[in-house]
């Protein structure tokens, strides 16, 4: 009954309610701004960084007839999370608003403009942590088997099939009037609510399995990756294949890229489970007692739910950059080894049906002259 009456009032009248600040000085104006700015950084640096690793991965991974199984089934994972991304960059621009205008936004006020972005943020950050998963889970099978073949059709259907599944957990209880919507100061961002209140802590409790909890397994596999990763590389000998080689700074990337989301991951775990004990275990008269400094209770939600998640989505291609030479022969367009390698097949597949003649293939350091003999044909 504490609970349906306290969500009630929460629904109908929450303006009243977060009107009256809880404490005297309220939120920190300085602190205010220096998210704004630096959530405005993460929208300028974001947005573009993320098309750009999303053409590179669409050109060089995909659409290039040059590359094997495996780099075409983690190009495809890439541009999934590229996508996740610069969509999760993209949309920070209310939030933007809201930090330099004092908590109050233009955007948010408009109700339809609310319920799309409450929607929006209920699917991305589940969805970018369940992409992350699956890369980490990924290369490390690649890692322990590296003979087992990997399904890109498998892959797809199970990337579309969870997003349509978020889609649909989270669009259709609104179209159908079973939650709301809502915008609150100290939240600072639009959000998802259910109507009846019996539903309040099993929605808390899957957003923290499908959301918080990840960290856990993700934290494992990365672990382990590292481990196998360092005695395979004691276990080979100084002369190692090229085709090892490539595979060993691969799987260095997606450490690094695991890596970085678990260090922006674990705040928003921290709160999770907070809030999670808060739902099931304490009573309404101690709410207060867990938000009761104004860290808390005016950062405690917009830090680790928003602010961290779109810097995890702006460092992805920063990581891309410092990783992958060919990724910064891409942005310098300059001709990287798969294109060289694609103007040389095509170079090859040209036939002289005269006898033999000399084509020239032009690059950065000078020319090479590749011989064609017509009894190939090609």
């Amino acid at each position: 009954n504490e609970y349906k009456s306290y969500l009630r009032m929460t629904i109908e009248d929450a303006s009243n309610q977060y009107t009256k600040e809880p404490f005297a000085h309220g939120p920190s104006r300085g602190a205010d701004v220096f998210l704004g700015v630096t959530c405005m950084f993460c929208f300028l640096l974001g947005v573009p960084s993320n098309i750009i690793s999303l053409r590179y991965f669409l050109l060089t991974r995909i659409k290039s007839n040059t590359t094997s199984s495996v780099q075409r089934f983690f190009g495809y994972l890439y541009v999934f999370i590229t996508i996740t991304d610069c969509a999760i960059c993209l949309t920070i621009l209310p939030v933007i608003e809201a930090f330099m205008n004092k908590r109050n936004s233009v955007m948010f006020d408009n109700s339809i403009f609310c319920a799309v972005w409450a929607v929006l943020w209920e699917i991305l950050p589940f969805y970018s942590v369940f992409l992350v998963g699956v890369l980490s889970i990924s290369r490390l099978i690649t890692l322990t088997k590296p003979h087992k073949t990997l399904n890109i059709p498998i892959l797809l259907g199970f990337l579309v099939g969870y997003l349509v599944f978020l889609v649909f957990s989270k669009a259709v209880p609104l179209i159908l009037s079973w939650s709301t919507f809502i915008y609150l100061k100290n939240t600072m961002y639009c959000f998802l609510l259910e109507r009846e209140p019996v539903y309040l802590p099993l929605s808390i409790v899957s957003s923290t399995v499908l959301l918080a909890a990840p960290i856990i397994p993700i934290m494992v596999c990365c672990i382990y990756t590292v481990y196998r990763l360092q005695t395979q590389q004691v276990s080979h000998s100084r002369t190692v294949r090229m085709s090892t080689r490539k595979s060993t700074e691969a799987t260095k990337t997606v450490i690094m890229v695991t890596i970085v989301y678990i260090l922006y991951n674990i705040p928003l775990f921290i709160k999770y489970i907070h809030h999670l004990v808060f739902v099931i275990a304490a009573p309404l008269t101690d709410y207060k007692k867990h938000y009761s400094t104004t860290l808390l209770y005016y950062y405690g939600w917009v830090l680790t739910y928003v602010v961290c998640v779109v810097l995890n989505s702006t460092s992805n291609p920063i990581i891309y950059f410092l990783r992958m030479g060919t990724f910064r022969k891409f942005i310098a367009n300059k001709p990287n080894t798969i294109t060289e390698i694609g103007s040389l097949a095509k170079t090859v597949k040209t036939s002289d049906p005269l006898g033999s003649k000399e084509k020239r293939c032009n690059g950065d350091k000078g020319s090479m002259k590749i011989k064609i003999n017509s009894k190939t044909s090609g």
